[in-house]
This record gives structure tokens, sequence and C-alpha cells, in this order.
């Protein structure tokens, strides 16, 4: 298992006269991708759940150099093929039948 995060919060720190450093709020961390691979079997190592995870909330930093996520992979968008396929399904002759 592998989760990646993306930051949604800054760390606020003040430093001292004395030069240490003191976190007033740290950052704020939130789930941007996860994946899980298969352990036994012929497909071992083979991912079976690897997904984005969509926030309607602002992300301030990507941390792209070490999540590898960007800003385009947490963009929710409406997937038009299955939205078809839903639709057909909908619209076949056996739900007809039922409707009418």
């Amino acid at each position: 298992m592998d989760a990646e995060f993306v930051q949604m919060q800054q760390e606020e720190t003040e430093y001292r006269s004395d030069g240490t450093k003191k976190v007033l709020r740290p950052a704020r961390l939130s789930l941007a991708r996860v994946s899980v691979l298969r352990g036994d079997g012929p497909k071992q190592g083979v991912p079976f759940i690897d997904d984005h995870i969509h926030t309607s909330e602002i992300i301030v930093d990507y941390v792209t150099e070490f999540s590898g996520i960007r800003c385009e992979h947490t963009v929710l968008y409406y997937d038009l093929t299955w939205a078809h396929k839903v639709s057909k399904m909908a619209t076949s002759s056996r739900t007809r039948r039922r409707i009418h």
C-alpha cells in the first residue's frame, strides 16, 4: 500500500530571538492518491486500487517533487464514456418494459 499527500495549509512558524523555531500551526495534509498492490497469486504486484482522491478544498502545495501529484491529477472530471454506457443501460429494452 502506498499513499501520496498534498498540502492544504502551510506551516506557520515563528523564529525567536535566540534562533529557535516555534510552530504556531502545523501544515495540514490531505490524501491525494492511494495505491494497493496484490500480494499473492499470479497477479502479485499488480495494483487493484490506484486512485486519485478529489478534494473540493484549495491545495496550496502539490508537493510534486515527493508525491508526483500535479494539479491535473486532482481535478474532478466527468467521464462521458461511462455516462453514455449508463444512459444506454437505462434505455435498454428490458428497462423500458419494466417502466411501461
